[in-house]
């Protein structure tokens, strides 16, 4: 799927939008409003964010390494909507063939000291 950085943008902060106005109506019991944002969320997940190419990446924060999936537009990659820049702390961010079941096993291992 062909995508813009700005699309993407505007589309993660209406994600976000979204669950923040569900967990909103939750909060006020008003369940059928809640209903209909938790199926406009799903909707925009399974139409949009479902079919954006992935790649695998590593990159350290602090003494820490990750090996995670990102979403890769042009040049550039995110998560969750949020770039994964330098200036946001993500270091060494490296493309890898694949997430290894050692390499899962090192970030798990890792949580324990912290």
């Amino acid at each position: 799927m062909k995508t813009t950085v700005k699309e993407y943008k505007t589309k993660s902060e209406l994600l976000r939008l979204l669950n923040g106005w569900a967990e909103d109506a939750k909060f006020e019991k008003n369940w059928s409003v809640k209903a209909e944002l938790d199926k406009q969320y799903f909707q925009l997940e399974d139409t949009y964010f479902h079919k954006l190419p992935t790649v695998n990446v590593s990159y350290t924060i602090g003494g820490r390494s990750y090996y995670e999936a990102a979403v890769k537009i042009g040049s550039k990659h995110f998560q969750n909507g949020r770039a994964l820049t330098k200036s946001r702390g993500f270091y060494n961010l490296t493309e890898i063939p694949e997430i290894t079941s050692e390499m899962h096993n090192d970030m798990i291992s890792d949580l324990y000291y912290y």
